[in-house]
C-alpha cells in the first residue's frame, strides 16, 4: 500500500545537515519526494512510496541527524501521484 506525506520539522533544523541526510534516509528506503529549507527556520517536504517506509522515514525526520533538535513535526496525509516525482531530492 502506498502513501503520500506532506511533513514539516521545526527545531533546530537547518544548519544540521538534516536536509541532506533526509535525502540519504529516503533514497535508501526507495521513497520518492523532495525537501527544502524555509525562511521561517523550519524544513518542508513531501515523501511518498511504500506505507511502511514513509513511517520509518517520519520516525527518523521527529529525530533528524546527529545534530538536529526535532521540536515538532507535523504531518498531513496527501492523495497519492506516483507519476509526479522520479526520486527525491532537494529543492531550494
Amino acid at each position: 500500500m502506498k502513501r503520500r506525506v506532506r511533513f514539516r520539522a521545526s527545531g533546530r533544523v537547518q544548519g544540521v545537515a538534516y536536509r541532506a541526510s533526509a535525502v540519504d534516509q529516503a533514497r535508501a528506503d526507495s521513497l520518492v519526494g523532495w525537501v527544502r529549507n524555509l525562511v521561517s527556520g523550519e524544513v518542508d517536504g513531501v515523501v511518498e512510496g511504500e506505507a511502511t517506509a514513509v513511517d520509518s522515514f517520519l520516525a527518523w525526520a521527529a529525530r533528524g541527524p546527529s545534530g538536529a533538535r526535532v521540536e515538532r513535526l507535523s504531518v498531513i496525509d496527501e492523495v497519492v501521484d506516483e507519476s509526479e516525482f522520479t526520486r527525491f531530492e532537494i529543492r531550494r
